[in-house]
């Protein structure tokens, strides 16, 4: 049940339908309604370093459908991220991020 209020916190929503082949409820959601997408900030990357003086816990996204990336990283001010979130994303200064505080 922790995992479902952790859904419908996000905008999911339980639809009284059971997968019969997983034997658990399925969510559904409108993703302009999900909070984690309607929330997000979409800058573009303009330094990385390996030290951010001003930094915050984000989850950050970057690239679409089959290029899509996502971890938790640290975010500065101005679309500075750290190095390892960089790496980890494979992306540069000139990039463009996703990111929501966590």
């Amino acid at each position: 049940r922790a995992a479902m209020r952790m859904l419908e916190n996000e905008g999911f929503a339980f639809e009284n339908y059971i997968d019969i082949f997983d034997g658990g409820p399925t969510m559904t959601a409108r993703t302009d309604q999900v909070s984690s997408i309607r929330d997000a900030q979409h800058v573009e990357v303009t330094r990385v370093a390996d030290r951010l003086d001003d930094d915050a816990d984000a989850l950050i996204a970057t690239g679409r459908l089959a290029d899509f990336r996502c971890c938790f990283g640290k975010v500065g001010a101005g679309g500075s991220i750290d190095a390892e979130t960089a790496r980890l994303l494979q992306i540069g200064t000139g990039d463009t991020i996703s990111w929501i505080g966590r």
